[in-house]
């Protein structure tokens, strides 16, 4: 079988682009053309890598190809991700982001700015199922993207394991808002869409933290900058292991529910 990937991937090659930070670098400089606000806006890492293997279904969201457009005058966003064969090549231009093989579905991700990125990837492409465990989530695009994931797909499975109270207001307010969110959606029959448990034993029951969908994971792991940050962490895209962690998540869901406004209100928040 012909090995593919998009036409993208061959026009960042020619500009030596094809590297993650190169290719967000020279992303942002041409969002700030377009519009100042889509600075930052780049794609998570994970998503990146979709884009190059040519097994991304329909376009990007519109902000993204706008600058996709600006960065390859005379190329649509069509004709970068049309899928064509892939070209091998050796040295310097050799892309960063292979074809095949366990690097392209583990990657180490070691910035605050990179770690938010890859769990909102996570959350905006679920379908299916969001685990989320760990009381430390305190970022608010990420809990927001959860927020609108369960607004869009009223199917959507989503679990919260909590180690212990929550760290944050944050994180405490967020998840009133999901019981809330639920509340106003009709019912789907029996059908349960919103799992909120905690469990109240970290002497036994440790602190983890990850997110995981049908499709990818992220794992937060002890930081490579500091021991006070949360900004390191792995990109999962093996679907075995996704699957495996899904299930691990929703095994922890436990007896003591909080799926009412005063279960959560209840809450003691320890900062």
């Amino acid at each position: 079988m012909l090995a593919h990937c998009a036409r993208l991937r061959h026009s960042l090659q020619q500009r030596h682009w094809q590297t993650y930070g190169t290719f967000c670098a020279q992303y942002d400089k041409v969002a700030r053309s377009v519009d100042p606000e889509l600075v930052g806006s780049w794609p998570s890492r994970a998503q990146f890598q979709r884009w190059l293997s040519g097994d991304l279904k329909g376009l990007p969201y519109p902000h993204h190809c706008r600058v996709l457009e600006r960065m390859f005058p005379g190329l649509s966003a069509a004709e970068l991700f049309t899928v064509v064969p892939l070209e091998r090549s050796s040295g310097s231009g050799t892309p960063s982001t292979p074809a095949t093989g366990s690097s392209e579905q583990l990657q180490l991700i070691t910035s605050g700015v990179e770690l938010n990125a890859a769990i909102i990837d996570v959350v905006a492409n679920a379908r299916e199922y969001i685990v989320a465990v760990g009381s430390r989530s305190r970022e608010p695009a990420y809990l927001h993207e959860i927020e609108l994931a369960l607004e869009r797909y009223s199917n959507l499975v989503h679990f919260r394991i909590l180690i212990g109270p929550p760290h944050s207001q944050i994180l405490k307010d967020h998840l009133i808002r999901l019981v809330e969110l639920r509340a106003e959606q009709p019912a789907r029959g029996n059908r349960k869409t919103l799992h909120i448990s905690i469990l109240v034993d970290v002497t036994n029951d440790h602190e983890r933290f990850f997110v995981t969908s049908e499709r990818s994971s992220v794992v937060v792991l002890p930081s490579a900058n500091s021991p006070a940050n949360f900004d390191t962490g792995l990109i999962i895209q093996d679907s075995s292991y996704v699957q495996s962690l899904g299930q691990h998540g929703r095994a922890l869901y436990g007896k003591q529910r909080l799926e009412t406004v005063d279960a959560i209100s209840d809450l003691p928040v320890i900062r």
